[in-house]
């Protein structure tokens, strides 16, 4: 039996729910709007991978961490503050790496966004 690392939590759904009062059309509106931004933010951490700017680079994580935050989105969270940690204390190495995390714990987040949006009710997704 191989010992599995446990999966990251991609959405606290229960609690995102419980803070807007169970109101499903509400968080599906909410992950529209939160995808549509943060497709700019990561657009703009793609683009710096082989040109950037350490404070850009900390500013995009930091918004990106931020939004994150709000929905309650702990691995993009967590991957934006090491990003925006490497950033600050001028890990040029560690840079380019902690984008990449950035970039998975998107590709991973985002399905569940749009399955979100598309469902009319949470036990539809």
């Amino acid at each position: 039996m191989k010992n599995r690392e446990p999966q990251p939590q991609l959405l606290a759904l229960d609690a995102l729910l419980e803070r807007f009062g169970g109101d499903w059309n509400f968080l599906r509106n909410l992950a529209g709007i939160f995808r549509d931004e943060c497709l700019d933010l990561i657009d703009q951490l793609r683009e710096s991978r082989g040109n950037f700017s350490r404070d850009e680079i900390r500013a995009t994580a930091h918004a990106l961490k931020g939004a994150a935050a709000n929905l309650s989105a702990p691995e993009l969270q967590e991957e934006a503050q090491g990003l925006e940690d490497a950033a600050q204390s001028a890990d040029i190495e560690g840079i380019p790496a902690r984008i990449d995390a950035c970039l998975k714990a998107w590709a991973r987040l985002s399905p569940l966004l749009n399955r979100i949006e598309k469902s009319p009710s949470r036990e539809d997704l």
